[in-house]
């Protein structure tokens, strides 16, 4: 009966011809498919540099257990932490990689998922587009 509203960032790309179809929705808050698959999660979302970093912990995590380094349960704590870090830091990750390649931060909506985010803020973006001007005399 009261679902949970999730928060969302709204990017849009500043040089498209379709910007409505390339617009990028990003959640706020934790990243659960982050935490559990963090390299396919930054695959999936072309984020190359953190995908290359997240291999080089996890070859680096593999490489200590292997060689006894240290403790195997300090190793697996601080693996831990890191993952959790990788969780929360996630949708600011792909937030800067938008940022980057020229989206500009459009609206925040919320919804208690993606399409009723998207659909929220259509209507807005739509209402907005359709505002009557009293001196022109016309919708814009």
């Amino acid at each position: 009966m009261f679902g949970r509203l999730n928060l969302y960032s709204v990017y849009r790309p500043t040089r498209s011809n379709k910007p409505l179809e390339e617009m990028q929705y990003v959640p706020q808050g934790f990243n659960w498919a982050a935490l559990i698959f963090p390299i396919l999660w930054s695959l999936y979302h072309r984020l190359w540099f953190i995908t290359a970093l997240l291999v080089l912990v996890e070859t680096g995590t593999w490489w200590a257990m292997q060689h006894k380094l240290a403790d195997p349960s300090l190793i697996m704590a601080l693996k831990l932490c890191w993952d959790v870090y990788i969780g929360i830091s996630a949708n600011d990750w792909r937030e800067a990689y938008l940022q980057s390649r020229g989206y500009t931060l459009a609206d925040v909506v919320t919804g208690k998922g993606h399409m009723e985010a998207e659909r929220r803020f259509l209507d807005r973006w739509f209402h907005d587009q359709s505002v009557y001007h009293p001196n022109q005399g016309v919708l814009v």
